[in-house]
């Protein structure tokens, strides 16, 4: 079963109304007045997986998930249901050429390259039992970095760590299920690009 957990500011409420029909959990960040942090609230999704999950989806609040977005995300995990998979892959870098390529070759998976120090997770689903392995390897990266008074802010980078330290693949679906339209200032450096950024965007979004 394929639980989807929102990760959610309250600053951002007005952008939860179109991800309703998702039949999705809003986990909301657990220090709203605190510092900015993805990962804190990216964590307490992993967290709080329910009984009988076998999977879980962890979405942006503010991503636009393709029509018909529930089907062809339970169909893309029965096809790859032991693996990471991104169902946002954004435009710029190795990861968005090799995605445009694999579009162009008819191609319907990407491996993303092994080389990246981050992951991208607007949109990531996880096997429980690797989210059940992560919580406790992000709570002592966290608490590590704090204890050497560093701030944790952004979650890719953490999630990064994990997949090298565990020598993790991570597949995403071409094109991509989820888009990520970058109309609302980011939490973290608290400015967007009015959706003209091509790191912040599908390098190919199935709707389009």
């Amino acid at each position: 079963m394929l639980s989807i957990a929102i990760q959610h500011h309250p600053s951002r409420g007005h952008l939860l109304g179109g991800l309703a029909s998702l039949r999705a959990e809003v986990v909301t960040d657990p220090e709203p007045d605190g510092d900015p942090s993805a990962v804190r609230t990216y964590i307490e999704c992993l967290r709080s997986i329910p009984a009988g999950a076998t999977h879980r989806l962890v979405l942006q609040d503010d991503a636009q998930p393709c029509s018909d977005f529930r089907e062809r995300a339970e169909a893309a995990v029965a096809e790859r249901p032991g693996e990471l998979l991104a169902l946002f892959v954004p435009g710029m870098g190795l990861a968005g050429r090799w995605m445009r390529a694999a579009w162009k070759d008819g191609k319907r998976w990407l491996e993303l390259p092994t080389s990246m120090n981050w992951v991208p997770v607007v949109a990531l689903v996880w096997p429980v039992e690797l989210a059940s392995s992560f919580v406790p390897f992000a709570d002592e990266h966290v608490a590590g970095r704090a204890a050497r008074r560093m701030a944790t802010m952004g979650d890719d980078p953490v999630v990064g760590r994990f997949r090298r330290v565990n020598h993790l693949a991570v597949w995403a679906p071409v094109p991509s299920l989820v888009q990520h339209p970058d109309l609302v200032p980011s939490l973290v450096k608290q400015r967007s690009y009015g959706g003209r950024n091509p790191a912040r965007r599908a390098a190919v979004f199935v709707d389009d």
